[in-house]
């Protein structure tokens, strides 16, 4: 997997620059108690230092400047179909990330 961290099992979907800033849109396996069944994920649009790629999701995370938004504890579907929440999630954080990089780039 190329996005594939090594640490609380993140992946990394996206990343966005503009303006000398950059917002990567990662995720991590959710803390969900034991009577909860299926997968559970948390989405995060992280603005980083350029070139930084963070271990965990967290605002002390080494590279971390600030976590933008999160989508906490969507359900993985076991379908590719698309419309599971974790998958809405992540297009949704996706969106919000080239929206910052664009009008960061304006803004220079």
């Amino acid at each position: 997997m190329g996005g594939a961290y090594s640490g609380e099992s993140g992946e990394e979907h996206l990343r966005a620059e503009g303006g000398g800033r950059e917002w990567i849109v990662r995720s991590a396996a959710a803390a969900m108690p034991a009577s909860c069944w299926g997968a559970y994920r948390r989405v995060a649009v992280v603005e980083v230092t350029p070139g930084a790629r963070p271990a965990i999701l967290s605002p002390r995370a080494r590279g971390v400047v600030e976590i933008r938004a999160t989508w906490e504890r969507r359900h993985v579907g076991r379908r590719a179909s698309g419309r599971c929440a974790y998958l809405r999630a992540v297009r949704e954080a996706c969106d919000l990330a080239e929206r910052l990089a664009a009008e960061a780039g304006g803004a220079s």
